[in-house]
């Protein structure tokens, strides 16, 4: 990703506009600090959350007591790792994640398609012999993307490729026809205002201000009088994909059409500019925005044998952008979730606390589920020893990145030692914040843990066509699950929850 954004943080960043994010009514009452999250994720790994490798030199106070009640469990996690990686789990998780896909493609808030899939993630949460199994319901905003169609019509005539970004008002029946205006910062753009009206603005941004373009910069371009906005796809690299995001509009300033382009168009729309041309585009944009749908969260319990009422979260989020068939974002955080139990029971592993499995509807429009769920068990919170979410793709298992106390990370560097050798994930990143789904809840104080599965690629693949089981590789999604059950089961079952400060 280099220097741009995690979707969620998009959603953060694009309330700058407002400083509560949050939907009108009491259906979704969580409210985030916007600044607060800002400072605890700016950005899977170092380069993405402003975070840092873990310094062990910070452990030196670990009892001994707690490093041998961890290596205690070197014995479990070989079982685990010999059965996911050459025994009968090996290549379990890349079948039934592609099956998944496959069967419900792209899962988009407010689709048939994202509620025909919970109710089958519900499904193999039965199968999976789970306790428990129910949903819960969140509302979630629904939009419908048309027919979309940019055509540059001078210096010549070609057709550029662009996605609407989310929530984006359609243009005219006609289209909107304007002369193109470039900019690069939202600080030049504020230097050019009185050339921008009736024009089209196109951002080209290469720095980590990019991703803002796409998610404010409709409201910041026709505030100044431009009639559309182009933005540069957020991501570092590009063959020719566009990447779709949310996009958010100031209330106060007047609507206009946005989408996305690749990174190739932005750069030739810019070198046409520097060379003294005209550009201009025709835009067609027929998306369609509904009202509210309502949707569900759907948990269950793999009960722990001694402390039923502690618990471990594994999360994930059911939805996905409309584009790809959702794969590693974030097919894989459910399915991975339901593979460790499987393979717990297989193992006859039963920890001593219980293992909650959650799944979360409108992550990608504004983590809808995730609130509701904080704002039904807040009174909870101080019963979870950790909650976990992979919604980072599984692309390579490098590692972990944990936002928590000081011994708490000192723990989670000792139960990575298990497994590390076997499944080179050797990174632990110590974040304040984790963005994802389980932010609040880490806000709240427990102890977050994200399943880091970039390998420098991700957002090669992140809200585009190219998010598909073609990116996967069978082994790497073996060493994700015997990296997430490891963890999972070792803090579900040590004597103690993981400690808070």
């Amino acid at each position: 990703m280099g220097s741009y954004l995690n979707f969620p943080i998009f959603i953060i960043l694009a309330s700058l506009l407002n400083p509560n994010i949050h939907v009108s009514g009491d259906s979704q009452p969580e409210i985030l600090n916007i600044e607060q999250y800002l400072q605890d994720s700016p950005s899977a790994n170092t380069r993405f959350f402003g975070g840092r490798n873990f310094n062990t030199s910070e452990c030196t106070s670990l009892s001994p007591e707690i490093r041998s009640e961890i290596e205690d469990y070197r014995e479990v996690v070989y079982r685990i790792l010999e059965t996911t990686l050459t025994g009968h789990f090996q290549g379990k998780t890349y079948d039934d994640l592609a099956t998944f896909v496959d069967k419900f493609g792209p899962r988009v808030s407010g689709s048939d398609a994202l509620e025909e899939s919970i109710t089958y993630l519900g499904q193999l949460m039965t199968e999976a012999d789970m306790e428990d199994v129910h949903e819960e319901e969140a509302v979630t905003p629904m939009w419908l993307r048309g027919n979309e169609s940019a055509i540059l019509l001078s210096p010549r005539k070609e057709s550029l490729d662009i996605r609407g970004l989310g929530f984006s008002v359609p243009t005219p029946d006609e289209g909107i026809t304007g002369e193109v205006v470039l900019v690069r910062s939202f600080k030049e753009m504020q230097a050019m205002k009185e050339s921008l009206a009736g024009k089209i603005v196109v951002y080209n941004s290469k720095t980590g201000e990019g991703p803002l373009h796409c998610i404010i910069g409709a409201s910041m371009a026709a505030k100044m009088g431009a009639i559309a906005a182009l933005a540069r796809s957020a991501t570092s690299y590009s063959l020719y994909s566009v990447h779709a995001s949310v996009q958010f509009y100031d209330e106060k300033i007047p609507k206009i059409p946005v989408a996305a382009l690749t990174l190739e168009d932005a750069d030739m729309i810019e070198r046409m500019l520097l060379r003294g041309e005209n550009v201009t585009i025709h835009l067609t944009m027929t998306n369609t925005a509904s009202s509210e749908r309502m949707s569900r969260n759907v948990i269950g319990d793999y009960k722990g044998r001694e402390l039923p009422e502690e618990y471990v979260m594994l999360a994930g989020h059911s939805d996905s952008w409309d584009m790809g068939e959702g794969a590693l974002d974030d097919g894989i955080g459910p399915i991975l979730a339901i593979e460790v139990i499987n393979l717990l029971r297989f193992l006859n592993l039963t920890p001593r606390r219980t293992i909650r499995n959650a799944f979360f509807t409108g992550e990608e429009a504004g983590l809808y589920g995730a609130r509701r769920y904080v704002s039904d068990h807040r009174s909870e919170l101080d019963s979870y020893s950790a909650a976990l979410e992979a919604d980072f793709g599984c692309l390579r298992a490098s590692g972990l990145l944990f936002s928590g106390s000081t011994k708490a990370t000192c723990i989670i560097h000792e139960i990575m030692q298990l497994y590390s050798q076997m499944t080179n994930a050797t990174s632990l990143i110590r974040v304040g914040g984790v963005p994802t789904d389980i932010y609040l809840m880490n806000r709240g104080g427990v102890p977050g843990i994200v399943l880091n599965g970039d390998d420098g690629r991700y957002f090669w693949y992140h809200h585009t066509d190219a998010d598909t089981m073609t990116a996967m590789q069978p082994a790497n999604l073996d060493r994700c699950l015997a990296v997430w059950a490891s963890t999972a089961y070792i803090i579900a079952d040590l004597n103690e929850k993981l400690p808070r400060d």
